[in-house]
């Protein structure tokens, strides 16, 4: 099998942001809140995320950001924590075509796809206007990434078949599960068990995929 493309999930796994348990872009944006904001934001993330309430986690810490200014925000979420390795593979990808699928938001997949020259990217999407978070926003992807994969294989025009998913957490399993080279990134969250019963290659450091992909 001759691998023609690499679909990443992004948070945790391209990039590893200091704040929280996933090394989130979502969680880097608490540095904008109050202490009191803060403490209801990760109550949120405890009652909803990934119980089936997702949309209204989603639109609930969209309301905490309401008023806040992108520039601030920036300045926590730049210069992009890239995880080991990640920066240096990506710029020497050898003609792989390359996406994010991702949870996270898309100010930072924007900005990967920008410095990496990433071929498309899909993520969360929050509404800015004159330089303010509104409080709004779309979620294209929700928790369960897969469905995107058959779109973005299209996009790419390379078979899944063909294709590397990499991801840290269970919720990658569902994208694992469909490619011909799965891919597993520091795995944490439930999926170390999946990494070890299904066999699946794990590295941490993406320098390690060049030797794999050969």
């Amino acid at each position: 099998m001759k691998v023609g493309a690499i679909i990443c999930d992004m948070d945790g796994t391209a990039v590893q942001y200091p704040n929280g348990d996933f090394s989130s872009s979502w969680d880097i944006l608490t540095e904008l809140l109050s202490e009191k904001e803060k403490e209801e934001w990760f109550s949120l993330i405890k009652e909803n995320y990934g119980t089936g309430n997702y949309d209204k986690w989603f639109k609930s810490e969209l309301k905490l950001l309401k008023g806040k200014k992108l520039c601030d925000a920036e300045k926590f979420l730049f210069p992009l924590p890239y995880s080991p390795g990640f920066k240096q593979f990506f710029s020497n990808s050898n003609g792989l075509k390359k996406a994010i699928l991702s949870g996270g938001i898309d100010i930072v997949a924007r900005q990967i796809a920008k410095e990496l020259n990433f071929d498309y990217w899909i993520s969360e999407s929050l509404e800015i206007k004159n330089g303010i978070f509104t409080g709004k926003g779309k979620s294209p992807v929700y928790f369960d990434k897969s469905e995107h994969l058959v779109p973005i294989s299209r996009i790419l025009k390379v078979p899944l078949s063909n294709t590397c998913y990499i991801g840290d957490t269970d919720s990658d399993i569902p994208c694992l599960r469909q490619v011909g080279f799965p891919v597993a990134f520091n795995p944490h969250h439930g999926l170390e068990d999946y990494v070890k019963l299904k066999k699946i290659p794990s590295i941490s450091d993406f320098g390690e995929l060049k030797g794999m992909l050969e």
